[in-house]
């Protein structure tokens, strides 16, 4: 068993939801979108998407993101941004349209590639994508990252 760090905040995080229930969503969801973490041959790719992947499973549990049967992903913002209160972003389920918005990006700058796609999914668009922050941005990455 690994020692705690100093800096660990893992006993401020408040669970509303069991590990076993968010494995499975997901489980559901890289069934859906076929992300089979034992097909990734490259061990150092294998280890980061699983990692992205127990990330996403505590933004589950903690109810800060909840993904529907349909795919479709409601992140809860932790942080203000004052615009009509925003307090969350539905993102639809991605599909080629919102992957069609990285067409013309720079190759070398994936995060505007990733922002152009949640913007996108949420129909919120990139701007406002950019503004998030902290926590929010975090996850937001993550979702893309290991689902795209």
């Amino acid at each position: 068993m690994k020692s705690k760090s100093k800096f660990s905040i893992t006993e401020n995080k408040k669970l509303t939801l069991s590990e076993e229930s968010a494995l499975a969503v997901v489980k559901d969801f890289c069934l859906k979108f076929d992300i089979d973490i034992d097909a990734i041959e490259d061990s150092k790719q294998r280890k980061n998407q699983e990692n992205l992947l127990n990330c996403i499973m505590d933004y589950v549990r903690r109810g800060i993101i909840e993904i529907g049967k349909d795919c479709s992903i409601v992140q809860h913002l932790q942080n203000d941004y004052g615009e009509g209160k925003v307090l969350q972003v539905n993102y639809k389920r991605i599909t080629g349209e919102q992957k069609l918005v990285m067409d013309g990006k720079d190759d070398n700058n994936r995060y505007e590639m990733l922002y152009a796609v949640l913007g996108s999914a949420s129909g919120m668009g990139e701007d406002f994508i950019r503004k998030l922050y902290g926590i929010d941005l975090k996850v937001a990455e993550a979702l893309t990252i290991a689902f795209l």
